[in-house]
């Protein structure tokens, strides 16, 4: 959950605050003798709904199309540049459901606590997974293709552009 804050916030210390702030809320809710179907997913919003006051409540930094298109797209620093670049173009391309649908996916949620938790039903979570899988196909066949015609034009004696 620390993996998915940081990447919605791009801080790790700040993440892991959100994290524990919003395990705080479970457990307080769960003392109160509240209720919680999918704790995982409940977790899962809080977290995102305290990602997105603290990005909107900011008067230092108003939220805007750009903030929103790169939330979640922060790889760990120990991760290669060109795969982090990669991912930063495949997220940007994505709708901003879909990026949260990916995100949500890859930090390890079945799709029906990722419908519960953006309140979709799990045909809905896997139409969109599977949309966000055919633009990254088309986007990695498109630079191999360009690839191709790069090395081409090296090999052809041909100046690269």
């Amino acid at each position: 959950m620390v993996r998915f804050a940081s990447r919605l916030t791009g801080n790790v210390e700040i993440a892991e605050e959100i994290v524990q702030e919003s395990f705080l809320d479970l457990y307080r809710l769960l003392l109160e003798g509240g209720e919680v179907r999918h704790h995982r997913a409940w977790v899962m919003r809080v977290i995102r709904r305290r990602v997105w006051r603290l990005f909107t409540v900011s008067p230092d930094e108003q939220l805007t199309h750009e903030t929103l298109d790169s939330l979640g797209t922060e790889e760990p620093s120990d991760a290669p540049r060109t795969q982090q670049a990669e991912l930063t173009e495949f997220l940007a391309a994505l709708t901003p459901r879909e990026t949260e649908v990916v995100l949500l996916r890859a930090s390890g949620l079945s799709y029906s606590e990722i419908g519960n938790e953006l309140e979709l039903a799990t045909g809905a979570v896997g139409t969109l997974l599977a949309r966000a899988l055919r633009k990254m196909q088309a986007m990695s066949k498109d630079k191999i293709t360009n690839k191709q015609e790069v090395e081409g034009k090296e090999h052809n004696g041909e100046p690269l552009q």
